[in-house]
């Protein structure tokens, strides 16, 4: 993987005429999918009286996610070339969107093809460029006996503190290095005969999401389901399989590198999205794929995401896992909450609720409470 990439840091325009047909042309940054489409939403609505809104992007720090579409242009004839003019800079989180308003003269193939090549290109000239570099976040845990020799090789090659955490033995720090320069580091640390610490890399450019696929996932997904979830906390392995592939829910598959990670279950709500699930494979805990594939969750949604836990009183595990949701932005709602059981012969199972929006929360607590029941458990019973 490259240790940089080149985007674009400011908004670009074009505009190009052929036979009177013009493409209004767009060079956008994005970081995501879920932006992509918002934005295209956004310019679909603001030029609903144009002939087609074409669109191509380019995502990844390597530029590995591409697409071009057409948008009812004949096939090839936009998205194709837009995307060869985001690729010819080297570009990538880059959108380029072109509206074409039809000027009544067909304008065949090639010449189609060429148009929205050449408005694409104009946007992306107009756009300011900036070179990126790519970091890696080291998470280091140093006895205090030992932090003045951690921080002399820390400045010695050029590293940024990003948090620090503290507890009765060590200090915690979250340490960002230029990718290029994480080996290096790393060694010097490891090889280090006075540190006695726990070193942790959480490689936040190999842990991707995608979209849950059945075929590939499911049967390792159902085995850290029951793995990861006490019985009453999980349903009867045929109604989760269900669940995964009824449309209800939006099930995600976390991957580190190519390999199978973990799995979250989101189920869109009127106003917010509950996620149901959330699991990391028993190998990998420790090592920032928990944290860093719940940051890309909460970058992919645009409502307020809520969970369930259990109470901090009833555990050191609980209250752990409270703090790990509360790092990462989410709010502990103490209100009274009962989960409705996955069994008709369970009792209902006092747990609380954390929020991405600590106000949506507080304000709209029983509302939340009822839809989750209604369609997450089936119970409309006032009781719970």
């Amino acid at each position: 993987m490259t240790d940089h990439y080149l985007t674009i840091a400011t908004l670009g325009e074009g505009l190009y005429t052929e036979k009177r047909s013009r493409f209004l042309a767009f060079a956008i940054h994005v970081e995501n999918e879920e932006e992509v489409k918002e934005i295209v939403k956004k310019y679909q609505k603001d030029y609903y009286d144009a002939r087609h809104v074409c669109y191509a992007y380019v995502l990844g720090h390597g530029g590995e996610r591409t697409r071009g579409v057409d948008a009812g242009e004949p096939s090839g004839t936009a998205g194709r070339p837009i995307l060869g003019q985001i690729k010819s800079k080297n570009l990538t989180n880059t959108l380029v969107i072109v509206v074409r308003y039809y000027g009544g003269t067909p304008l065949g193939a090639a010449n189609l093809g060429r148009a929205y090549q050449a408005a694409a290109l104009e946007a992306l000239n107009q756009a300011v460029t900036e070179e990126k570099i790519v970091t890696k976040n080291i998470n280091i845990s140093v006895p205090y006996t030992e932090v003045d020799a951690i921080m002399k090789i820390l400045r010695e090659e050029s590293t940024e503190i990003s948090s620090r955490e503290y507890d009765a033995t060590a200090q915690h720090m979250t340490v960002t290095i230029p990718l290029n320069g994480v080996e290096l580091l790393c060694e010097r640390l490891r090889n280090s005969t006075l540190l006695r610490f726990r070193l942790r890399i959480m490689m936040e450019n190999n842990i991707t999401l995608r979209p849950f696929t059945p075929e590939k996932d499911l049967e390792i997904a159902l085995q850290l389901y029951e793995q990861a979830f006490p019985i009453e906390e999980r349903r009867p392995a045929k109604q989760w399989v269900t669940t995964l592939t009824s449309g209800q829910t939006h099930p995600w598959t976390i991957l580190y590198g190519n390999s199978f990670a973990g799995f979250f279950i989101l189920w869109p709500m009127e106003g917010f999205i509950y996620g149901e699930h959330f699991a990391i494979n028993s190998s990998l805990r420790g090592h920032g794929v928990g944290s860093r594939a719940l940051v890309l969750i909460l970058e992919s949604i645009k409502k307020p995401l809520i969970i369930e836990v259990e109470p901090p009183q009833s555990s050191t595990i609980a209250q752990r896992r409270i703090a790990f949701y509360q790092r990462h932005g989410l709010h502990f709602c103490p209100k009274v909450y009962l989960q409705p059981p996955y069994r008709d012969s369970d009792k209902p199972f006092p747990l609380c609720l954390m929020s991405s929006d600590e106000k949506f929360i507080n304000e709209q607590f029983n509302n939340i409470s009822k839809q989750i029941h209604r369609v997450v458990y089936g119970k409309t019973n006032t009781a719970y």
